[in-house]
């Protein structure tokens, strides 16, 4: 007993000293972790802000990113629509504007409806121009967003282009006069109409970014109206260059008809094969040659469409079973013309010699008229149908 006694008055706890050390660092541990909690808080606003705003910039002006088959297809709100948001409520609500075709912004189920209009401190975002995005970032200095560089860069971009027929040649600034060319808006905003000047070349401006078209239009006195409609993309800050192609010879430029000289060589066996252009199709069409020692050699071969109202696609052209133009997933439309080169025709050649094909032509909607012609260089041509 007496053992156990004294080793009772030898055991001692914790001194003053040491308890008051022990608080110390737990204070110090506890202050850490509130810092690096707090931190870690902030970075994390800091980012949803940032990324909400990227978002907000890429639905009033599209993400350059989504592309199909080289062309940018997402111009967001000022593309389909023609002007600049009045407020962000206009991403999410129809302003009874052009084709707006929202919302741009996503609102998740278990979201607040109107959460895209603040930041992760839920501070309304502000805006110090029309085309720059602010956030006060909670205090710790402010967050900026630039949409563009300018509203010119939106809503004021040109496009221009050169008027030529089939073989390059210029219109005389005679006969001016008998050329138009119109801008159709993706907005649907009324068409814009072209400046052409000495030499044919054109420009229109005060165009908004988006993909629109353009179409020229001969209508010279003696012969019938030809028109000739192009798809471009306009993108920020741009002039987008779209130059027209006539499948004629414009009047005074040459000998008329088709092509120099106005007429075929003898030679050039008559396209042969089973067009039928309608709603849906997939043909062949052949070329020979009838002389027994003459090579018929053709530098160019140019496919374009006349009469088209806007709708007509192709999906793919084929020579010798080479694919030239493919666009399974976004068909070209009519009046896209295009040119292929460097293909000999032998003497005597008269059956498969030079294969043409193209594969589900068609129109949309039905009932329109469409003249397919292939010219050669020698200034022959074929239509169908």
């Amino acid at each position: 007993m007496k053992l156990n006694i004294k080793f009772l008055k030898n055991s001692s706890g914790f001194t003053l000293i040491e308890l008051v050390v022990v608080i110390v660092i737990l204070g110090i541990l506890s202050l850490v972790t509130i810092r690096s909690i707090t931190s870690t808080s902030e970075r994390a606003k800091f980012e949803a802000t940032v990324q909400e705003m990227d978002v907000i910039a890429k639905a009033v002006v599209g993400d350059p990113s989504l592309m199909e088959n080289g062309v940018r297809t997402d111009f967001g709100y000022v593309g389909d629509v023609g002007q600049w948001p009045s407020s962000l409520n206009d991403l999410v609500q129809d302003p009874g504007v052009g084709n707006w075709r929202g919302p741009y912004l996503k609102i998740d189920f278990n979201e607040n409806s109107q959460d895209y209009l603040y930041d992760a401190w839920n501070n309304a975002y502000t805006f110090p121009n029309a085309y720059t995005i602010q956030s006060s970032g909670g205090g710790s200095g402010t967050i900026t967003k630039k949409v563009v560089n300018s509203l010119n860069d939106a809503l004021n971009n040109s496009i221009i282009g050169n008027l030529t027929d089939w073989n390059g040649s210029s219109p005389l600034d005679s006969d001016l006069s008998s050329f138009t060319v119109t801008v159709k808006l993706q907005s649907g905003l009324p068409d814009l109409t072209a400046t052409i000047s000495s030499g044919g070349l054109y420009e229109v401006t005060g165009v908004h970014i988006g993909n629109h078209t353009v179409i020229g239009v001969y209508d010279p006195p003696s012969a019938e109206p030809m028109t000739v409609s192009k798809y471009v993309s306009v993108n920020p800050g741009s002039v987008t260059r779209a130059d027209i192609r006539f499948s004629t010879t414009f009047e005074g430029t040459g000998a008329g008809g088709s092509g120099p000289g106005g007429s075929p060589q003898a030679d050039l066996l008559t396209i042969t094969g089973d067009p039928t252009i309608g709603n849906r199709v997939a043909n062949g069409l052949r070329l020979g040659n009838t002389s027994d020692s003459q090579t018929i050699q053709i530098d160019q071969l140019t496919v374009d469409w006349t009469n088209a109202q806007g709708n007509e696609r192709y999906n793919q052209i084929l020579i010798n079973g080479d694919s030239k133009w493919f666009s399974l997933f976004n068909p070209q439309r009519a009046g896209t013309t295009q040119t292929l080169s460097n293909a000999t025709i032998s003497p005597g050649a008269t059956d498969w010699v030079l294969e043409i094909r193209w594969s589900s032509f068609y129109q949309n909607p039905q009932g329109k008229s469409l003249i397919l012609t292939f010219w050669m260089s020698d200034g022959s041509s074929k239509s169908f149908p």
